[in-house]
């Protein structure tokens, strides 16, 4: 399995890239079996944009998303803003793929030793709160 990203890391540069998705995809695809990829569109520092041009580019990028058999994902590391939910959805979508082919091969999917999922707030087999300890100032 694997992601083919497509980043556009500059506003300036937005039309420019989105010219030229075409040609980078056949490129990666002629590399890889279009079957075992995940396809993102991601515009990055959309905090640079003006509301307006914003949504036209998006606009842009959804419809060239479209085109691609890609998701797009508009985020910005200033603000955080995606940034946290479109690393879930590659994480997400990367575990289900595991699962799926281990499933297929007839290997029973578990996680860890398959008894119970823990955090360190939280024993989920337990249902019960526990207080973290901080180690900190």
């Amino acid at each position: 399995m694997k992601f083919i990203l497509n980043a556009c890391a500059e506003h300036k540069c937005i039309y420019y890239s989105f010219c030229f998705y075409s040609q980078w995809l056949e490129e990666v695809m002629r590399e890889n079996d279009p079957d075992s990829c995940f396809i993102f569109l991601v515009g990055t520092k959309t905090d640079l944009l003006a509301s307006d041009e914003r949504q036209k580019t998006e606009r842009d990028a959804v419809r060239i998303a479209a085109e691609m058999h890609a998701e797009f994902w508009a985020v910005s590391s200033k603000t955080g803003e995606n940034v946290r939910a479109f690393f879930f959805r590659v994480a997400a979508l990367a575990f289900e793929n595991s699962i799926t082919k281990d499933m297929e091969k007839g290997v029973p999917a578990s996680i860890g030793n398959g008894d119970t999922i823990k955090s360190d707030r939280i024993t989920l087999e337990e249902g019960t709160n526990h207080e973290v300890k901080r180690s900190c100032c």
